[in-house]
C-alpha cells in the first residue's frame, strides 16, 4: 500500500477522532512525501532509524520556531502516538510488528539521538545575526532590532508584555522592570539601547529613516515610517503590537536563513539565567531529570518566566535547544 492509501484507510477507520486531526495537521504534509523520496522508502516500510529521521523532519516543520539545526521536543508525544496509531491501523489489515513498540522510541532515547545531530543554540548565534544586520541595515537600525531581541532575552515573553509596559515600571538604578508577579532585569546592553532610543527622534537605516514614537506613556520606542508617525496615538493594542511584529518579521526573520524567533530568545534567556544561578552541571541535571527532583529550583524558573502554568516537562523540552551536546563542553 502507498502512504496515501495507508492514511486514507487510517482516516476511514478513526473518523473524527482527535488523532486524525493530529495526523492531518502535523504529519500528512508535503514534507512527509519529500522525505519518502529522499530515502526511497514508503512510510510503512521505514525502519526505526528512518522513522526517527521522519520525526526529526516533522518536529522541525511543526514548531516553526527555529532553524533546522536546532531541536525542540515540544510535540514529540503527539507525533509518536499518531505514527503509532497509523501503524496499528495498517496492522489490523496486514499483520506486522509495530516498530513504535520498540524501546528505541521512548522520549528520552529519541531526544538523545536527535540532540546528537544538532548544535546547541546560544548568544553566539544571536550576535552573529546582529553582525549580519549591521552590514545589511546600517549600525543604528541593527541596534534597534538588537534592542527588541534583547527585550525578549531579558524576559519579555511576548509582544503584548512589551506594549503594555509603562515608563514608570522601569527602575533605571537597578535596570529592572516591574511586571505583575515578577521582575525583569534587563541586560546592560539592552538597558543602554533602550535609553538611547528613548532619547532619540530617529532611527537611521541603510534602507529607511524611521521616526521614533511612543504609545500612551509606554516604555518602548516604536520605529515608524514617516507615513505612520502621526497616527500612533490613535492605534489600539492590536495595531501597536503589529508595529513591533512587523519590524521583527520583516527585518529579523524573513531575510535570513537562521530564523531566531522571539520565543527562542525568551527561552535562551531563561536557560542562561538558570546557568548563572545554579551552575551548568545542576542546570543540565534539572533539564535531563524526568522527575520533579528540584521543585524549589523549578519554582523560581516559573516565577522568572511568568509561565506558572507550564509543567516541568514542558520547560525541559523548551530548554533542550541550548544544552551542550557532550560532557566535554560541561567540564
Amino acid at each position: 500500500m502507498t502512504t496515501k492509501e495507508v492514511l486514507d484507510n487510517f482516516y476511514q477507520q478513526y473518523g473524527q477522532a482527535t488523532v486524525v486531526t493530529i495526523v492531518k495537521t502535523m504529519i500528512d504534509k508535503p514534507f512527509l512525501y519529500e522525505y519518502e523520496k529522499e530515502i526511497n522508502t514508503q512510510l510503512i516500510d521505514m525502519d526505526e532509524d528512518q522513522l526517527i529521521g521522519l520525526i526529526d523532519v516533522i518536529l522541525h516543520h511543526r514548531q516553526k520556531k527555529q532553524d533546522a539545526e536546532y531541536l525542540s521536543m515540544l510535540s514529540y508525544n503527539n507525533v509518536r502516538n499518531a505514527l503509532y496509531m497509523i501503524f496499528e491501523s495498517y496492522i489490523s489489515i496486514h499483520p506486522m510488528r509495530n516498530p513504535f513498540r520498540s524501546a528505541k522510541f521512548t522520549k528520552d532515547n529519541v531526544r538523545k539521538i536527535l540532540l546528537s545531530k544538532k548544535k546547541p543554540f546560544s548568544m553566539n548565534d544571536v550576535n552573529g545575526l546582529i553582525s549580519t544586520m549591521r552590514l545589511e541595515y546600517g549600525n543604528e537600525h541593527a541596534e534597534y532590532l538588537e534592542m527588541l531581541m534583547l527585550l525578549f532575552y531579558s524576559g519579555f515573553k511576548d509582544y503584548m508584555e512589551i506594549v503594555g509596559c509603562k515608563q514608570e515600571q522601569l527602575n533605571p538604578k537597578t535596570k529592572t522592570i516591574a511586571l505583575v508577579g515578577r521582575t525583569i532585569t534587563l541586560t546592560d546592553r539592552c538597558f543602554y539601547l533602550l535609553q538611547k532610543f528613548n532619547s532619540s527622534h530617529y532611527v537611521q537605516g541603510n534602507r529607511y529613516l524611521f521616526y521614533i514614537g511612543h504609545w500612551h506613556g509606554g516604555l518602548f520606542p516604536y520605529a515608524l515610517k514617516e507615513s505612520l508617525k502621526d497616527k500612533i496615538a490613535d492605534y489600539d493594542e492590536k495595531q501597536i503590537r503589529g508595529v513591533l511584529n512587523q519590524q521583527y518579521a520583516y527585518y529579523v526573520l524573513k531575510p535570513h536563513d537562521l530564523k531566531i524567533h522571539h520565543q527562542t530568545l525568551f527561552y535562551l534567556g531563561i536557560y542562561d539565567r538558570m546557568v548563572a544561578r545554579y551552575g551548568l552541571a545542576l542546570t543540565l541535571d534539572m533539564i535531563y531529570n524526568t522527575g520533579d527532583k528540584y521543585p524549589d529550583q523549578w519554582s523560581l524558573v516559573r516565577i522568572d518566566s511568568g509561565l506558572t502554568q507550564k509543567t516541568i516537562a514542558s520547560f525541559q523540552d523548551s530548554l533542550l535547544t541550548f544544552v551542550p551536546r557532550n560532557m566535554e563542553e560541561v567540564n
